[in-house]
């Protein structure tokens, strides 16, 4: 039954969805400092988008089964898996999903911030970014410069979009990262075919 169909909402959850998925790509800013980059930068990108793919589709499955195939609920519902967990005779288990949702956080940060800095140190050793960007840290050699300016930006943009409360904040982060993502996916599509020629 399609009568009650909504696009505006399907473009909405299309954005959540790329954003869930989107940095299987930043293993590759990681190739200088990997051992044999040739051969283990390719399996972890392959890895994690088939892992990814594979837990995404499990999980909404089991959710919409959970849900009794309601999937009204599911959208109503401000926290599906603690309704869910709630469902089962769970409870208890709130809090370690809470607790998995902070740490799963915590590790989306250190990895956009990780990816970020090698992105700014690259672009500053080929000369697009100001030479400051390329220095290292003497025994660890990782660009400190580099993660501080990544960081001190991050920061910045996290705590202006606060402004718009925590959900709204969260709404606009998913929704510039994710168009800046497809933006970047673009170029880079347009762009390997002529940097093939050369």
């Amino acid at each position: 039954d399609f009568t009650n169909f909504n696009v505006g909402g399907v473009m909405t959850s299309l954005t959540f969805a790329v954003f869930c998925f989107v940095g299987f790509e930043s293993a590759a800013t990681l190739a200088g400092e990997t051992r044999d980059p040739g051969r283990n930068v390719p399996l972890a990108i392959s890895t994690s988008v088939l892992a990814t793919g594979f837990f995404f589709i499990a999980m909404a499955y089991l959710m919409v089964m959970g849900f009794d195939d309601d999937t009204r609920q599911i959208a109503d519902s401000q926290s599906p898996l603690t309704e869910l967990a709630r469902r089962a005779g769970l409870s208890s288990l709130s809090v370690v999903l809470y607790a998995s949702a902070l740490i799963s956080s915590c590790t989306c940060l250190l990895a956009s911030l990780n990816a970020v800095s090698r992105l700014l140190f690259s672009m500053s050793r080929y000369g697009l970014l100001p030479e400051a960007l390329s220095r290292v840290h003497p025994g660890h050699r990782s660009p400190t410069v580099a993660l501080a300016v990544s960081l001190a930006v991050i920061l910045a943009l996290g705590l202006a979009m606060l402004t718009a409360g925590v959900f709204g904040a969260f709404e606009a982060a998913g929704a510039l990262a994710t168009f800046g993502f497809l933006v970047i996916y673009l170029l880079i599509c347009l762009a390997a075919p002529i940097d093939q020629r050369k």
